[in-house]
């Protein structure tokens, strides 16, 4: 089928899963935003991306299981990278992407693909958003429990997408993703 094919991992917008190429070699670990290609010529390769990614704050990205002189191609500008202490991965630090929808692109030294992503970068300022929103609505409302749940669930709308369907999105990964993650954490 050729050197690696495209795979769609945790996109920030709704997908529909028959839009989506999927190769039978192929996995995609929606929770902590992996996508793992394997390519004919080459062992596993599993990109560790951000689940969010904020326009042009750096970020960092493992390749496991990416050959030594792996590159990263994000919105058009190459990236190189360090191997890992024991070799068996690539880390890209300091890696930004311009706000809006991008690809990640692993090449290795003869520029074919290993791997790919795809994330949608947040303008930064929306990162302000929730905290601004709980104190007006403590200082209206005088009351911080429900102020601290309604910038949560901004927050995960905001993770979530633009559309109808990130509202009620947001309100389920709110409660049970943030809320229920961090009350249960024992660190």
């Amino acid at each position: 089928m050729g050197v690696a094919a495209l795979v769609l991992a945790l996109s920030a917008t709704a997908v529909p899963a028959e839009a989506v190429p999927m190769l039978s070699d192929a996995s995609v670990l929606a929770e902590t935003g992996e996508v793992s290609v394997l390519a004919p010529d080459v062992d596993m390769v599993t990109l560790k991306v951000p689940r969010v990614v904020l326009g042009d704050v750096p970020f960092e990205v493992l390749a496991e299981g990416a050959p030594a002189n792996a590159s990263l191609v994000i919105a058009g500008s190459l990236h190189d990278g360090a191997a890992t202490a024991d070799g068996s991965a690539m880390r890209f630090m300091d890696v930004a992407a311009p706000t809006g929808a991008m690809q990640i692109t692993l090449l290795d030294s003869a520029g074919a693909t290993l791997a790919v992503a795809q994330r949608r970068a947040l303008p930064g300022w929306l990162s302000v958003l929730p905290p601004l929103v709980a104190i007006v609505l403590v200082l209206v409302l005088r009351q911080v429990i429900p102020a601290l749940f309604v910038a949560v669930w901004l927050g995960a709308f905001l993770i979530a997408g633009p559309s109808l369907a990130s509202v009620w999105q947001g309100l389920l990964d709110g409660a049970g993703v943030y809320i229920v993650a961090a009350a249960t954490d024992a660190g």
